[in-house]
């Protein structure tokens, strides 16, 4: 997810080991383990409830209820989600929808067939009393990113600015020591410790520049064409797990994500299920059920065009070629 060339890497992966993998015991037609014996969901993160829809699907019963076996295999700062799927190891994971229409730019057979989150919930962090209220008061800052991102190139060309980049470490040191530093977090994430430390962090949502992906779910293609009916249930499924998580008793995915991330303390989950509802991350800017899962194709038309004009992509790709819905 946060490093583009890994997505070359993991074609070439994928063709060196796609022949064999075909040949493995217990595989199906599509080279991946028979969804039968359970399907894998390869996260790009630890655990925790941006990702709640999974877990309260798993920990509730829920893709049980639709006859799957599901396992959760969580991520980290070096995890590669594309690549395992490229390789076959993981049935599904979860990703950007930037992610997928570059994959597929540059010949991974993947598709995104189903949206989890209506924004990416990354943002620009800073200090209330110096906050960064505008892209435009980015101009000549220094700011810890994802170095490579395509946002940075987008905010740099859309509001001419030009941004000091530090590589992204993943620690708050450097931000709470400096009242002027700035940089990239999840809203629903680093502002809570920012708080604890006794501290006034101010956000400001990317997804207010115009750069505005969605999250959600993404399989292979050959996964896709042998198991349709798989992939429409799991997808179902966790659309089910969004919902009894943000209108139901959201306790059993809460009681999973603990178990499997000690970080994650009751009153850190519940602030980060706040702020799905403050900012509209899953059932949009009304918190209206019915959006859960919902999709703009006009949008994602626009996402390949602006990844097209960056030169992030060399041309543009087929919306049905990265989306199936």
């Amino acid at each position: 997810m946060k490093e583009w060339i890994r997505l070359g890497l993991a074609v070439l992966m994928a063709w060196a080991w796609g022949g064999c993998s075909r040949q493995d015991e217990g595989r199906g037609m599509s080279g991946f383990p028979e969804p039968a014996d359970g399907v894998v969901l390869q996260t790009d993160w630890f655990a925790q409830p941006e990702y709640a829809g999974f877990y309260q699907a798993l920990a509730a019963g829920i893709y049980e209820a639709h006859g799957l076996k599901v396992t959760i295999l969580e991520g980290g700062p070096n995890a590669d989600p594309m690549k395992r799927l490229a390789l076959k190891r993981a049935h599904f994971i979860n990703a950007r929808s930037d992610d997928a229409i570059v994959a597929v730019a540059r010949g991974m057979p993947i598709r995104f067939v189903g949206v989890t989150l209506q924004h990416n919930p990354q943002a620009i962090l800073s200090h209330e009393a110096n906050a960064i209220r505008r892209f435009e008061d980015l101009d000549g800052k220094r700011i810890m990113v994802d170095v490579g991102a395509p946002w940075i190139r987008y905010l740099e060309k859309k509001y001419g600015i030009e941004m000091q980049l530090m590589p992204h470490n993943f620690g708050l040191n450097h931000f709470l020591s400096d009242p002027d530093f700035v940089m990239q977090c999840f809203l629903t994430n680093e502002p809570y410790y920012v708080r604890q430390k006794g501290a006034v962090p101010h956000v400001l949502p990317m997804w207010e520049s115009g750069f505005d992906a969605y999250r959600g779910i993404i399989v292979h293609a050959d996964f896709l064409n042998s198991y349709p009916d798989v992939v429409r249930r799991f997808v179902q499924a966790t659309h089910e797990g969004w919902h009894a998580y943000l209108y139901g008793d959201y306790h059993p995915a809460h009681r999973l994500i603990a178990e499997r991330n000690p970080m994650m303390t009751d009153d850190f989950m519940e602030f980060i299920r706040q702020s799905l509802f403050q900012w509209g991350i899953v059932s949009g800017e009304g918190n209206d059920p019915a959006v859960i899962g919902s999709v703009d194709k006009e949008r994602l038309a626009q996402q390949i065009g602006i990844l097209h004009e960056l030169g992030v992509i060399e041309k543009k790709v087929d919306l049905g070629a990265v989306f199936a819905f």
